[in-house]
């Protein structure tokens, strides 16, 4: 996809360049626990452990995922200008193929895109449809477009691969801790040092984990409003779907938790946040910079 504004390549650009350091760190991290562990034998060991790990995935079933949801295809006939509509952005994007629409009967209004065979899928709940106006359903499908353009499915599983095997190394970690004190009366030498390390070593992958789910979101953002001409349409969805997520009882009796939990704890950055990056952007690209609409 042509990025016809320098602002927004160079914003994309630096997001991918912060997702490859996020994933380099985390490699790094299980490298270093692989030397405290055992030095160079260590190291080489969870070199070959972690890459007959990452030549499993993925693993899992679509078909199953779809089951659970009860997703059926999107009615051709009955939303006939919306999947044309979204054929033209697939090949805007530059992708082989467009991907396949599914619908389920969620009570949320919720998107999420998922492998299948040798094409890609997305997934929106009724309400999605029902609830939001067609610009604005076209840019909450434009952003999931924009995942499958930036191999986000990949890339998030490699990241959960790497946080589950360094979840694994830490549980060695809370075994070196109970059997500490059995050392200690041994007069064996206890690697403090390592066991902190392997501790840790989660929480910072998780942490990590978590910094680059919300850098792939602020790009799909960026590139969804790009492949749609729309930041209104694309800001006006994020509200909505913000408004809808938590009733006003919920307000009353237990407030806005998602709100309330830490930044460093987010999958996505707050609505507040992808507001303000998308008019940020949008108000930079507006200076010598003629945006041509999706034909």
């Amino acid at each position: 996809m042509a990025h016809d504004s320098p602002v927004i390549a160079g914003y994309i650009f630096r997001n991918n360049l912060h997702s490859l350091f996020l994933l380099s760190v985390m490699v790094s991290l299980l490298a270093v626990i692989g030397f405290l562990l055992a030095e160079l034998q260590g190291l080489i060991i969870l070199l070959i452990a972690g890459g007959l790990i990452l030549a499993s995935f993925p693993r899992f079933s679509p078909k199953r995922i779809l089951n659970i949801y009860s997703a059926y295809p999107l009615d051709e006939s009955e939303h006939a200008e919306l999947l044309n509509k979204i054929d033209k952005l697939a090949k805007t994007a530059g992708l082989d193929k467009t991907p396949v629409i599914y619908c389920c009967n969620q009570n949320t209004i919720n998107s999420f895109t998922m492998k299948i065979e040798n094409n890609n899928a997305i997934v929106v709940s009724r309400k999605l449809i029902d609830e939001l106006e067609y610009c604005e359903s076209l840019a909450v499908i434009a952003h999931e477009i924009a995942h499958i353009y930036q191999d986000d499915i990949y890339v998030m599983l490699l990241a959960d691969r790497l946080s589950q095997f360094t979840q694994m190394l830490t549980a060695i970690g809370l075994i070196l801790l109970a059997i500490a004190p059995i050392l200690s009366l041994q007069n064996i030498n206890v690697p403090w040092f390592v066991i902190v390390s392997l501790l840790f070593a989660h929480y910072i992958t998780g942490l990590l984990q978590l910094t680059l789910s919300r850098t792939r979101e602020f790009s799909a953002d960026v590139i969804a409003v790009q492949l749609t001409n729309n930041v209104d349409a694309m800001v006006s969805a994020l509200k909505k779907i913000e408004s809808r997520r938590v009733c006003w009882l919920s307000h009353i009796f237990s407030g806005n938790s998602q709100a309330r939990k830490p930044l460093l704890l987010r999958t996505h950055p707050s609505t507040q946040e992808r507001v303000r990056c998308l008019l940020g952007l949008d108000m930079l690209t507006r200076f010598g910079h003629v945006r041509q609409d999706v034909s």
